[in-house]
């Protein structure tokens, strides 16, 4: 799905900004100048037992030619911890999805445009260099426990911090970008989870990530934000993190 609108820059020059919010086709034209903003989908939060926050989806940006017929993909969202989908111009621009948050036990968090963040038993992942950044390490030591922060397109997510309760990281910040005439952060990180009834809290979304859930057996929050990841579920329960929020093409023509 593709909509369409014109800017008027001043009396010699019009901007064409075409914004996909789905998959769709581009049709470019020789000897034209494209700019570009291409997302991908948000991670979603980690599981049950403090999840990590999930990874916002990669950002690239930048400017090309684009000639003739272009499929446009868009990324999906994470949901119950998956990846975030990837995003493409074509075969021309690829952008991954944004990483799942880690979960206690065992539950690795995954690499993506920007990494998920690790739960209490496990170290974050890794971003993709030029797309994004590392999720937050997690923390626990017997009842002292929360996830770490989903990295962001713009940052790594936090780690967990413990002084002596734990409290979980903050998702990474995103990128700002006024490619469509209004600034907009892309690719934000979820915050990671807690567990209130242990005193440990949890942690922030950023720039549209999901923020972390704290209440004993309770889904982590979704994000609100294109590209961002979702919130670490908090420990307890079998309940799952938030989901990811989708990605975003934009291609702006200067005529």
């Amino acid at each position: 799905m593709a909509s369409e609108f014109i800017s008027l820059m001043d009396s010699r020059r019009v901007n064409v900004i075409t914004i996909f919010s789905g998959n769709g086709t581009f049709v470019g034209e020789a000897g034209i100048e494209y700019e570009y903003l291409v997302v991908g989908g948000g991670g979603s939060g980690g599981p049950a037992g403090v999840g990590g926050g999930g990874g916002g989806g990669g950002v690239l940006t930048g400017f090309m030619n684009i000639t003739g017929s272009q499929t446009i993909t868009v990324g999906i969202g994470g949901v119950a911890t998956t990846r975030g989908g990837a995003s493409f111009i074509g075969s021309l621009v690829a952008c991954s999805g944004g990483g799942h948050g880690g979960g206690y036990a065992s539950i690795a968090p995954k690499t993506g445009g920007s990494g998920g963040g690790g739960a209490g038993d496990n170290i974050a992942a890794s971003g993709t260099p030029g797309q994004g950044f590392a999720g937050g390490n997690g923390y626990i030591v017997a009842t002292v426990f929360a996830g770490g922060g989903g990295g962001g397109a713009g940052s790594p997510g936090m780690a967990a911090t413990h002084p002596s309760f734990a409290i979980g990281g903050n998702g990474g910040s995103g990128v700002l970008s006024s490619i469509t005439g209004a600034p907009v952060y892309y690719g934000g990180g979820g915050g990671g989870g807690g567990y209130v009834p242990f005193g440990n809290i949890a942690g922030s979304g950023t720039h549209g990530g999901g923020n972390g859930s704290s209440v004993a057996s309770s889904t982590g929050f979704a994000a609100t934000g294109w590209g961002a990841g979702g919130g670490g579920a908090a420990g307890g329960g079998l309940n799952v993190g938030g989901v990811g929020f989708q990605g975003i093409v934009v291609i702006k023509t200067n005529y």
